[in-house]
């Protein structure tokens, strides 16, 4: 038996591993005498009924440490660990479903790789919520393009929320500032990520 997810502790719940497991095979020839679609499953905590990317991505992960580092135009580097990104996250699902934002919501996402980029990506995922990146580099044409077809409950931005405000009435518009890690950081990490998937997250 694999470990199965628990997702009101963001931790696998574990059980006997099997001693051929999937995540054991080294080569491509082993990978094709074993293949099957079912055995897939093995690789995760979740099923085909109830998957969370942000659980299998980064919660379950909580204890290898590093998990993304990022560099940045001035030189600097920064390093997030998965048990900050699990808690982040976590504090960031509570605080959009605070907000409103349901499962299958859109939330625009128009940050920079760096914390707030993470953070608010994979724990809209938590939430269950659809994600979507845009690139900050976007015109006003590329970027009001992209916001009038995916229909966004709210926009996160690293610019002045004002003009984005102005031209997308029916978002909350949100920048990644102090204010913002403030209302997060009173948010619990925990959360439970019982998504579907069949959700419009993971269609």
């Amino acid at each position: 038996m694999r470990p199965r997810f628990n997702p009101t502790t963001n931790t696998p719940r574990r059980c006997a591993v099997q001693m051929n497991s999937i995540a054991d095979i080294d080569t491509y020839d082993e990978a094709l005498r074993s293949f099957s679609w079912s055995r897939i499953w093995e690789l995760f905590d979740g099923d085909r009924e109830y998957m969370n990317i942000t659980h299998e991505c980064i919660d379950r992960h909580r204890a290898l440490g590093t998990a993304i580092s990022v560099k940045f135009s001035d030189g600097h580097s920064e390093r997030y660990s998965f048990a900050e990104l699990s808690d982040q996250t976590g504090q960031f699902a509570n605080w959009i479903k605070r907000l409103g934002v349901a499962e299958g919501d859109r939330v625009a996402v128009v940050v920079d790789p760096s914390r707030a980029f993470y953070v608010g990506m994979f724990g809209t995922m938590k939430r269950g919520a659809v994600a979507v990146p845009l690139f900050t580099l976007f015109g006003p044409e590329g970027l009001a393009l992209r916001i009038n077809d995916c229909n966004p409950k709210l926009i996160l931005t690293q610019s002045d929320p004002a003009p984005l405000a102005k031209h997308f009435p029916n978002a909350r518009v949100i920048a990644v500032d102090e204010a913002f890690w403030k209302e997060i950081a009173a948010e619990s990490p925990v959360f439970e990520a019982k998504t579907r998937t069949t959700g419009p997250a993971y269609l």
